[in-house]
Order: structure tokens, then sequence, then C-alpha cells
């Protein structure tokens, strides 16, 4: 029986070498991430080559199967090997979040990062609550709902920030992750529960906030915290790295460190000067019946460390 002339189809191997090409002009900075882009939305030409080298190639069922299978495979490990050791801005893009004061008297805002960091400010517009840069994942999506309720002496107004993708967050990239952050800045006009949950470290300057609360999640990385003057409860927790939390030093803070049945956690913090633990475990300025505010250190790892000092205001 005669073979078809097509069974040596070029087709297949003209794809791969143009995957490739593809990132090797990524490599050299001549392809941007919105060609990328726009290259992702071409997706289904794959399918149509793979269906012309089934004709064509005189293919059977399980040698079309075995091809298609072949390239999600080099496809596959090229978008992994891109996203570890490639520009996070292939990847990424920039999404502006803004949401009005209004009429509110009080605030409750709550972030929940990804796998960068969250640097928090007060640097915000006249009349604004909450303005953001955030950087998103080109999978992932930003949910943002916003509730106001109006009781009878005040409109307190609730904004949540979340980012959801269906990609797995890998943390470790060669690259690293320092141009994956979220730029929040918040307004230091009303009095502010904040709650911010990052797995990728987190620079909050509260100085100028008013905070009634504040709830620190690091999932994972360091982090740096500015805190206000002011009566409210702050809880940190925190599983690994450094966090260093500067105090105004004209407020006294009680401090208290969990888990520490034995003491020993006491030895992961460092307290600025003047201040010494009681017998009952508690953090205090020296010489100072009564406290301004409370901090909560919830440290869930051993080689957690953290730096307690104090600036002048």
């Amino acid at each position: 029986m005669l073979r078809r002339k097509f069974r040596g189809s070029i087709i297949v191997p003209l794809l791969v070498i143009t995957v490739g090409v593809l990132f090797l002009l990524s490599n050299l900075g001549l392809l941007t991430r919105d060609l990328w882009t726009v290259f992702g939305r071409l997706w289904p030409v794959l399918i149509i080559a793979l269906g012309v080298e089934f004709i064509l190639g005189d293919r059977t069922l399980r040698d079309a199967l075995a091809v298609i299978v072949s390239l999600l495979v080099v496809v596959g490990i090229g978008m992994i090997a891109a996203y570890l050791f490639g520009p996070s801005d292939w990847f990424y893009r920039g999404q502006d979040v803004s949401e009005t004061i209004g009429d509110a008297g009080r605030a409750e805002v709550l972030l929940r990062g990804g796998i960068g960091a969250i640097t928090v400010d007060e640097s915000v517009s006249e009349g604004m609550l909450l303005e953001a840069t955030l950087a998103v994942r080109l999978d992932e999506r930003i949910e943002k709902s916003v509730w106001r309720t109006t009781g009878i002496e005040e409109t307190v107004v609730r904004v949540e920030l979340g980012a959801f993708g269906w990609l797995p967050e890998w943390r470790f990239r060669p690259g690293g992750n320092d141009t994956i952050v979220w730029q929040v800045h918040l307004t230091p006009w009303v009095p502010m529960n904040l709650t911010v949950r990052s797995s990728g470290g987190a620079d909050l300057d509260l100085a100028a906030v008013q905070l009634t609360s504040l709830e620190l999640d690091l999932e994972a990385g360091g982090g740096r915290i500015d805190l206000p003057p002011g009566s409210y409860e702050a809880i940190v927790r925190a599983q690994g790295d450094v966090v260093d939390i500067s105090l105004p030093g004209d407020r006294a803070f009680e401090i208290a460190v969990l888990p520490d049945t034995d003491g020993s956690r006491w030895q992961q913090v460092s307290l600025p000067g003047g201040y010494s633990v009681s017998e009952e475990g508690v953090g205090s300025p020296n010489g100072i019946s009564s406290v301004d505010a409370s901090l909560l250190l919830d440290l869930q790892g051993r080689d957690v460390r953290v730096r307690i000092s104090e600036r002048e205001l």
C-alpha cells in the first residue's frame, strides 16, 4: 500500500518552533505582556492546526492524541518556566480601586492579598476612604464588596478587597516578588477597623490613621508596622521572618505574647527601652499603671522575631 505524501507533515514542528521563538523574543525583551495577552486569545489556532495535521498527515486517532498531549506538556513547561524565571509583569497587571467616604462616620476595611506584599499609608485624596493600585495576576479577579449601614448616630462603611484566581500561588520565584505589590492608601479622617492578610509581607505606615482596631495576619514573610496614637487593640500574627513594630513614644502599650505557656516566647521579642515583662507575662512601660493601647503578638513559629521600638513624635 502506498504511503500518503503528507505522512511527515511539518505543522506540529512548526508550532513547537513558533512557541520556542516567542519565548526567545520575550527573553530578549522584544515582546511585551500585552502581546502575550493577544497570543493567549489565539489558542483556538492550535486546535485548527491539529485538525489540519490529522487530515493531511495520515494520522491515527492515537497519533493525534499523542500530539495534543505533547504540545500541552511543552506549552505547560514553558509557561511554568516563564512564571518562575520571567519578569513579573508578564503575568501581572495593575488595577486601580477606590471608594469614597461619603457620609460615613466610621469605616471597616479588609485587605486580602496574594503572594505579593501589601503597603499601606495615609496619602489619600480628600474625600476618599481608600485608593489602591493592585498587582493582579492575569487569571485573577479583584472582588470589591462595599456595605453602608446607617445607624442612629452614624453611618458605617465596610470595604473588602480580595484577589481570587484559579492558578496555584508559587511563593518561590528566583526573580523575587518585589514588584508584586498592593499599594493601598487609607483615609486619616475617619476612625477605622483595619484587617490585613498577606502571604508576601506587609509594610503598614499607620502613624496618621485613626485606628480603632488592627488585625494583621502574615501567612508568610515579615513586615514593618508604624502604629498610631490612640486607644485600640492591635493583633499581629506571624509565622516566620522578622516583624518590626514602631510605637508612638508618647503612648503606653500593654504587650502580650501567644502562645506562651512557659515564658519562652518572649525570647523572640525585643522590647523598647523602658519596657519590662511582669510576672504575669505582660510587657509594659516601667512605672506606669495605666496603658493607652494593647498589642497582642501571636507567634506561630519558633523562627519569628519581633523587634519593637519607640519613635519620637
